[in-house]
């Protein structure tokens, strides 16, 4: 399934809040240093998916942007149309 960029930039901010509370949890967890490991291994593996979002969002961008560009310059595409007869 194909992703859009705003099911991208949802997803992004919600691992970006999953890390920010991963991060106070560790805050808090020092005396309890196994638990703590867990929490840091999750956040590294909460990272790298979010580092692959950031690039696969990245990349839909430049696709997006490359045809427009391209609609833009041979002028088949994106110009205002009325939508009253001309006569």
């Amino acid at each position: 399934m194909a992703e859009t960029i705003g099911t991208l930039n949802l997803k992004i901010a919600r691992l970006q809040q999953h890390l920010r509370v991963l991060d106070e949890q560790q805050r808090l967890s020092q005396p309890y240093p196994q638990h703590r490991r867990g929490l840091i291994q999750e956040g590294f593996k909460l990272r790298a998916e979010l580092s692959a979002l950031l690039q696969q969002r990245d990349e839909l961008i430049q696709q997006v942007t490359a045809s427009i560009s391209e609609r833009l310059s041979d002028g088949t595409g994106y110009r205002r149309q009325s939508f009253y007869p001309t006569a």
